[in-house]
């Protein structure tokens, strides 16, 4: 999902620097390099490797528009940019990995011939792959997982804090 978002935030970056043709240029060049990529792994891989072609493509794309946006502009922070897509991209494995597998077992015990075997397979996999990608985001010291945390709790996790001066009503 995250090669997808980038590009979208990086070429934003260069329409704010009044820069329209490097994102034009990237983004065809990067469309190249996805057709290539579909033409070559189309046969031996099927659907998948079309699948692999279109993040091949945007893989090129944002490493281009990176690249090109940190040499433009020196105050882009690169190695913490690079850090989090890093750790973020790891966890976002783990968790696509975990709950392709939790699916085999768990074929067992629901009824596949049904939406409710169906739904409950996907769903018990899909926590699962969820609380993996929330302990490795903790493992890996995620501060967007803190900022997830704290918004929630600001969000549904309400104390009010009463003054001194206030009184508890009771009923007599």
């Amino acid at each position: 999902m995250l090669y997808l978002i980038f590009p979208l935030l990086l070429a934003r970056a260069f329409f704010a620097l009044s820069d329209t043709k490097t994102p034009l240029f990237t983004s065809l060049f990067g469309s190249g390099t996805g057709i290539l990529a579909a033409l070559i792994l189309m046969r031996p891989w099927g659907i998948a490797g079309l699948a692999l072609a279109g993040v091949i493509s945007s893989g090129v794309n944002v490493s281009l528009l990176f690249f090109l946006l940190h040499r433009k502009n020196k105050s882009v922070e690169g190695k913490s940019i690079l850090s989090a897509i890093f750790r973020i991209g790891s966890a976002g494995l783990a968790m696509a990995v975990v709950t392709q597998l939790m699916k085999y077992p768990l074929a067992a015990i629901f009824d596949q011939n049904y939406f409710f075997g169906i739904f409950g397979q996907g769903l018990i996999a899909g926590l699962a792959g969820l609380a993996i990608y929330a302990l490795i985001c903790y493992i890996l010291r995620l501060p967007e997982l803190n900022d997830f945390i704290a918004s929630l709790h600001r969000r549904w996790l309400k104390i009010r804090n009463m003054q001194a001066t206030e009184l508890i009503e009771t009923k007599d």
